[in-house]
């Protein structure tokens, strides 16, 4: 008789242990190489195209700019829908394309129709056009204290520079205005030397590179932008403005006082009452979070044992948390399941088949992560979600084979026939009931767009542990139960309080005759289960049974939105945001609140 695959495994007295070590092997590897972040890889298959074109209105930015691009680019192969916004001087057209287009070609070919374009108007600057790329914020630093602007400013692009130069992805400032020069005209020295100030501000903008760089605040201030050659204060006082009148050169500090400031019309942080600033700090699609947290929470660290104590430095919103709390939870729950199995095998079978079943739950979460690591997945929280529910799944297999060849074992009292019968008769029902389960979560490839690249890693991960598992209770466990169990008589290893009999019994005296009942009265039970559907959808249409396509977890952030009438003083809305602050420390009687950030303008 030629002997198959499962008999040859069996009679390998190394090859259960060989694949149990590789397994574990490969699944530690795997976690340390794995990715870790907060949602799966997805992308966003976007080309932004913006246009400047200073002083023109919406309407003619519209039919100058965007009407001629939209016309050449919207029959771009895969283009899928076009989006256009006009705004004073600037044009935006966003074009989306299909899933899975090769985002480089489609970015030149849209170059390429851009530069075809021959009646754009002079004024208006070269098009520039780039592929939309996704960064995951992945928390915040808040920077606060009783010192001056421009120092939190020097402090925040020290902190940022750090951050950058330790590999972290993109940090941007919240909070951070941008420095303007005053020049404030005496009007009697400017008047009386016959001076006007469209002259001054000739001369000025003349002797500086941006153009324009410049607004009249009123008729004796004029407002710059700090970007041009002689743009500090002391470059500017030295500018020299002919006067006919007196007939000799005057400078722009013997008639004006040069100063500059934060610019008001932007907004600004508080902390506290005190001037804060926020560094957003986000990675790229392929960095590990856990990694860059680590990176930041050092950087932060180290710069926090080397300031100055009236600096507050401090981390919060860190999405990492939500991962390593995730991971902690799928930790505890595969330890309280290994419990759990030991117990409940250890009252049904012999003590070493509990054992080999329960150590099939570590052995076929090395495998998954194994197979994750193959296939490009990552570590997040939606892989994460699938794992833990999927952890019965492992089980279920393993219970079910090693049931059987315990079944096999105490009729033959041989562990190798015991092992091979019960592997071979358990794989016709084992896999169609793996498959079946496969069938259940196929259907999620199908959605489309973000949400469906998102949510594709649940069924990504089920099918990865159902192959897993498979592997586990057909290749490994009967190897292993076929030595354990030839090593013990039947007679000297008894299974522990031996709940089977107890259940032959109910199985005979209760379940058969109500079984019987059931099938012979087919319309009956037939109409129970209709009457439980229909109730079960009742509670669905009556509302007692609510639905949420996403749950919505409590926030660690409470975030508060307040707008004043059009010309109030920005004093006032200072003033309210102290307020607050008093208010939440107030009611803050357990200290509970780490943070507050409150920002003024926007």
């Amino acid at each position: 008789m030629q002997k198959d695959f499962f008999h040859r495994l069996l009679e390998h007295k190394t090859a259960a242990n060989l694949f149990l070590v590789l397994m574990i092997i490969f699944g530690l590897y795997s976690s340390k190489v794995l990715n870790t972040q907060f949602f799966p890889n997805y992308s966003i298959d976007y080309i932004n195209i913006n246009v400047e074109w200073a002083g023109a209105s919406p309407k003619d930015i519209e039919e100058s700019i965007i009407k001629p691009i939209e016309e050449k680019v919207r029959y771009i192969d895969k283009v899928k829908n076009t989006k256009s916004t006009a705004k004073d001087g600037i044009a935006n057209i966003l074009l989306e394309f299909k899933s899975n287009a090769d985002m480089q070609k489609a970015l030149i070919d849209v170059d390429r129709s851009i530069k075809t374009i021959t009646n754009l108007p002079e004024g208006s600057k070269k098009p520039e056009s780039k592929v939309i790329i996704p960064y995951e914020q992945i928390g915040l630093v808040l920077i606060s204290g009783d010192v001056a602007e421009s120092q939190l400013k020097v402090i925040a692009r020290n902190i940022k520079q750090k951050l950058l130069d330790k590999g972290l992805d993109r940090v941007d400032i919240d909070g951070l205005r941008k420095k303007v020069i005053y020049i404030d005209v005496d009007p009697i020295t400017m008047f009386s030397n016959q001076l006007d100030i469209n002259d001054i501000n000739t001369e000025v903008f003349t002797n500086l590179k941006s153009i324009p760089s410049g607004t009249f605040r009123d008729d004796k201030l004029v407002q710059l932008r700090t970007s041009g050659t002689k743009d500090t204060i002391s470059k500017i006082k030295k500018i020299t403005l002919s006067s006919s009148y007196t007939k000799q050169d005057m400078k722009v500090e013997d008639l004006a006082k040069v100063y500059e400031t934060p610019k008001e019309s932007e907004s600004y942080g508080l902390s506290d009452s005190k001037s804060a600033l926020t560094l957003r700090v986000f990675r790229s699609l392929g960095t590990d979070t856990l990694k860059a947290t680590q990176s930041l929470e050092s950087t932060i660290k180290d710069f926090n044992a080397s300031s100055n104590k009236n600096i507050k430095v401090e981390i919060y919103d860190l999405s990492s948390q939500l991962i390593r709390d995730r991971i902690n939870l799928l930790l505890k729950n595969g330890v309280g399941g290994l419990i759990l199995v030991l117990i409940i095998l250890f009252l049904f079978l012999r003590f070493k088949v509990a054992i080999w079943v329960a150590l099939g739950i570590p052995a076929a979460l090395s495998i998954t992560l194994a197979i994750m690591l193959v296939t490009g997945q990552s570590i997040n929280m939606i892989s994460l979600f699938a794992l833990i529910m999927m952890l019965g799944i492992i089980v279920d297999d393993s219970i079910v084979v090693a049931e059987h060849i315990d079944y096999q074992y105490e009729k033959t009292n041989d562990s190798f026939s015991a092992s091979y019968l019960g592997v071979t008769r358990m794989l016709g029902p084992v896999t169609a009931a793996s498959l079946t389960t496969v069938a259940g979560f196929a259907p999620v490839f199908l959605i489309s767009g973000v949400i469906g690249q998102v949510i594709e890693a649940i069924p990504l991960v089920a099918i990865s542990v159902i192959l897993a598992s498979l592997f586990e209770c057909f290749l490994v466990l009967p190897g292993h139960l076929n030595h354990s169990l030839s090593s013990n008589k039947i007679s000297t290893e008894r299974k522990s309080l031996d709940l089977n009999s107890y259940l032959t019994y109910f199985n005979n005296n209760y379940f058969n005759s109500f079984l019987k009942k059931s099938i012979e009265f087919r319309y009956t039970t037939c109409a129970a289960a209709i009457s439980f559907l229909i109730f079960s959808i009742f509670l669905l249409k009556n509302g007692a049974v609510k639905f949420y396509f996403f749950p919505s977890p409590e926030s660690n952030i409470i975030l508060v939105n307040y707008d004043f009438f059009p010309g109030s003083l920005k004093n006032e809305t200072v003033e309210f945001a102290k307020q607050l602050e008093h208010s939440l420390q107030q009611v803050d009687k357990e200290k509970i609140v780490k943070n507050v950030y409150s920002t003024i303008g926007k």
